[in-house]
């Protein structure tokens, strides 16, 4: 199998994906959708080089060998929240370390509301530019 064929989107499996995500598996159907961006080609290229970008981060903070100090704190999504809340006191930094996990998964999130309501306009035939 190519790797062409391995990213392929499977729209099925990015539902089943997102209905399980009730922790920090977000991640995982966001992959999928990254893989019908690229299939886009260059109309999409904006949006697939943002979502690379926070994926990159995402998963960095998730792997025990980039991050062998902290990593755990990224599981779920209120382990991340509770860990990133207690680098900052009265809204400013305290100390070294300042992950932004939390930031990078509301621009992810941000991300897919456009590439939903970018498809919502094609299926309704309304172009918003």
């Amino acid at each position: 199998m190519s790797a062409k064929q391995a990213n392929t989107f499977n729209l099925k499996l990015v539902i089943e994906r997102f209905t399980k995500a009730v922790s920090y598996h977000l991640i995982s159907p966001s992959n999928l959708l990254f893989s019908l961006l690229d299939e886009l080609g260059r109309i999409m290229y904006f949006v697939m080089r943002d979502v690379s970008k926070k994926l990159d981060i995402l998963n960095k903070l998730r792997d025990p060998t980039a991050t062998p100090e902290y990593h755990e704190n990224f599981i779920t999504v209120n382990k991340m929240c509770s860990f990133e809340k207690n680098q900052y006191e009265d809204n400013k930094p305290v100390g070294k370390l300042h992950t932004y996990g939390a930031r990078n998964l509301l621009r992810l999130h941000r991300a897919l509301i456009f590439i939903i309501s970018f498809f919502e306009k094609v299926c309704i035939g309304k172009c918003f530019i």
